[in-house]
């Protein structure tokens, strides 16, 4: 295909330059997809340089294409250079902010999804004014569409509310986190009862998300229901994930305290590719640290290799 349209531009590059921009984007996420991301970038940088000329001569026609090609490469860079992602992730949402009603709908998702990075980047930079109003700017974006087209975008409101939680659980504003999770697991819930599915991944992922800031706020009663209700089978590994939310937990931090000992519980940890908790850190007075999981952990190379 690309080849066809490389030729039929060099004829007539006015009409069949779009056309090329087209497959050189499709070429783009194909060898995103096939982690092949030398040939994803070149291809996504041969579509956006088309796509430039084409949005100088009218930008009300081709500047959504431009946007998603600049969606696409974000994405590509994500998980190598979150500073150049957030680059192109800008350039993005400057064009779908300038953009009229015409393609609603499709501008609206793409923003939300832009926006919801965007919040992520600069939280991850430690900017939480910035993070803020982006995590805002996708709620109020996804809120409109579940309002316009409830089937297609109430999964997506959801995952902002569960975002936004994480985000103000974070930044220690308890009642903000607790607000946008409920919000998530009642989306969620509706979903589920329309469905009928015995398994949604989305809500599991609230549940558990609700259960670990329930934990961090000392109401073990509340996060073990929500842990329960992650699951339809408990095993011996939820039960002991109840027992040291009741039991060891209360009882390790009373030792300690009396001990006059430095440490942490929960201690969030993560690199590019990981995001988890240690249940115990303990600061030695010779300066070395001491890991604790209070059952069998295989995270050992997580911990050693996060930041």
């Amino acid at each position: 295909a690309i080849e066809v349209r490389e030729a039929l531009v060099a004829d007539n590059p006015e009409k069949f330059n779009s056309d090329l921009a087209d497959s050189y984007n499709n070429a783009g996420v194909f060898y995103n997809n096939q982690g092949q991301l030398q040939k994803a970038e070149e291809y996504y940088t041969k579509a956006i340089e088309i796509r430039k000329t084409l949005v100088a001569k009218n930008p009300k026609k081709f500047s959504f294409g431009l946007a998603i090609n600049y969606i696409n490469i974000a994405v590509l860079f994500s998980n190598i250079n979150q500073h150049k992602a957030n680059k192109y992730n800008l350039n993005a949402i400057k064009l779908l902010e300038a953009l009229d009603e015409e393609k609603i709908e499709e501008v609206n998702a793409a923003l939300a999804t832009s926006y919801n990075y965007a919040g992520f980047f600069y939280t991850n930079q430690g900017q939480p004014k910035k993070a803020e109003d982006y995590y805002l700017k996708a709620i109020k974006t996804n809120e409109k569409l579940a309002i316009e087209n409830p089937d297609r975008f109430n999964p997506n409101l959801a995952d902002s509310y569960n975002s936004a939680g994480i985000f103000y659980r974070n930044q220690g504003q308890p009642k903000k986190a607790e607000d946008y999770y409920l919000k998530a697991i009642r989306i969620r819930e509706f979903l589920v009862e329309r469905t009928h599915e015995k398994i949604n991944p989305g809500l599991a992922m609230v549940y558990y998300n609700v259960g670990n800031f329930y934990s961090e706020q000392n109401q073990s009663q509340e996060a073990i229901e929500y842990y329960k209700k992650q699951f339809l089978r408990l095993t011996d590994k939820h039960i002991e994930e109840m027992i040291k939310i009741e039991y060891w937990i209360p009882k390790v931090k009373e030792q300690l305290q009396y001990l006059g000992t430095q440490f942490m519980f929960e201690y969030e940890i993560k690199n590019e590719t990981y995001i988890g908790y240690i249940d115990l850190l303990i600061f030695n007075k010779d300066n070395t640290v001491d890991i604790i999981d209070f059952k069998y952990s295989n995270n050992i190379e997580n911990y050693v290799n996060s930041k």
